[in-house]
């Protein structure tokens, strides 16, 4: 029996619908397969804020539908050690590129960050004294620095010492004012910049800088890496700004002056009218 030309252009027609819709079958299966597939992701154990320097302790592995994975999520192989929190996370938030910063990317402006990420869990662990807690970041111009080292970098510890004539002996000393301080940040000298170095302090460390700023210059030291500070280390090791500091505090120009009557001696109203007429 022959197939008609109408019968095989309708046969082809058919045949061509039925692979259209297997293949259109196909694209929609594989299609959710893939967006219902699940993959690892790092979720907030807690709630995080802003400035926390961040571990994989702080997080948790859980799957998700690929099809909810946000395109700026870190992915559970990406190392996180050195990084700090920007933003505030709330408990089972996702962990995303816009929320933190890499501290050991050397273009980053925040000196603040890292300043912050100082204080980890180990360091406030270590002391309840409010004065050790409460880093501050303070400069040293190049200029004033004398044997400056070459290749000294941020995240190094430095000693700092304070070269000066003394004014009684009219002789040039040297005292080292603190040692164990970090450096925040080395700004390198430039045409258009005279150059820094910042260093995260103490107020007491902050108060001492301000005042030997005044004598004169400064030598730093570099100090061995991975070396701790020996607990109960001074913050200030300079007597000479030891003395000032505290001869500083103890004149309080609002404080009105005492007199000094032994407690056993007693002022006769004729001493006082006496006093009064002369």
């Amino acid at each position: 029996m022959a197939i008609t030309k109408e019968k095989k252009t309708g046969l082809l027609f058919l045949l061509g619908a039925g692979l259209l819709i297997v293949v259109a079958m196909l694209t929609a299966y594989f299609g959710i397969s893939t967006l219902t597939k699940e993959e690892p992701i790092l979720i907030a154990n807690a709630e995080i804020k802003a400035g926390d320097p961040l571990t994989t302790d702080h997080f948790k592995l859980i799957k998700v539908p690929v099809g909810g994975i946000p395109s700026d999520a870190i992915r559970p192989d990406t190392n996180i050690t050195g990084h700090i929190a920007v933003k505030d996370m709330n408990e089972n938030e996702i962990l995303r590129f816009p929320n933190v910063i890499d501290l050991e990317n050397p273009n980053i402006p925040m000196l603040s960050s890292r300043l912050r990420a100082l204080y980890t869990d180990d360091v406030l662990a270590e002391t309840d004294d409010e004065e050790l807690r409460n880093f501050r970041a303070a400069e040293i111009p190049i200029a004033s620095i004398t044997g400056m080292i070459d290749g000294m970098e941020t995240g190094d510890r430095i000693a700092v010492i304070s070269v000066f004539v003394d004014p009684e002996t009219e002789e040039e000393r040297a005292e080292t004012i603190f040692d164990y301080v970090d450096v925040l940040q080395l700004k390198k000298p430039s045409e258009d910049n005279p150059g820094a170095l910042i260093l995260a302090l103490t107020q007491k460390q902050t108060e001492a800088l301000a005042l030997a700023r005044e004598n004169g210059s400064f030598s730093v030291s570099l100090m061995a890496y991975g070396i701790e500070k020996p607990e109960g280390h001074p913050e200030v090791l300079s007597e000479t700004y030891i003395n000032r500091m505290e001869g500083e505090q103890s004149e309080d120009p609002l404080e009105p002056p005492t007199l000094n009557i032994p407690e056993d001696e007693e002022i006769s109203e004729e001493e006082i009218d006496e006093d009064d007429n002369e």
